[in-house]
């Protein structure tokens, strides 16, 4: 069976997905500084 992709596009696919997962895991994980009093009307 032919594969439908090369081996680099699939290195390519492969990296572009662990890069996202990991900025997607950083902005979920990583706390935010802590507000200025004052900075936020609520």
């Amino acid at each position: 069976m032919e594969l439908p992709f090369t081996n680099l596009e699939v290195a390519f696919i492969l990296l572009a997905f662990i890069i996202f997962s990991l900025f997607s895991l950083a902005s979920i994980y990583s706390t935010p500084d802590e507000p200025n009093e004052g900075s936020y009307p609520y």
